[in-house]
């Protein structure tokens, strides 16, 4: 399985757009037109969605988490962070 990859704003409304023209006799997806818009609005949830799997994904690697994060994965395993000392 390849690695997570996740899709832009603009390549989710180009295949959005490119599925609703090819499956339906419609075919006014000019700027501001109804079905435009509506196909905006849903590519900007998808969008949305696909920031919080990154989110989640740095969250549980400890390459790139840190601070607090680091300390609540790392008590799954029964570690604590060492104070620091002088």
């Amino acid at each position: 399985m390849g690695l997570f990859a996740p899709r832009t704003f603009s390549q989710i409304m180009k295949d959005m757009l490119a599925r609703l023209l090819a499956s339906t006799p419609l075919t006014d997806v000019n700027f501001g037109s109804i079905w435009t818009t509506m196909l905006e609005a849903a590519a900007q949830e998808d969008d949305e969605q696909y920031f919080q799997m990154v989110e989640i994904i740095r969250g549980y690697s400890l390459d790139t988490i840190s601070g607090t994060d680091l300390d609540s994965r790392a008590s799954e395993f029964s570690i604590e962070r060492k104070t620091a000392s002088e």
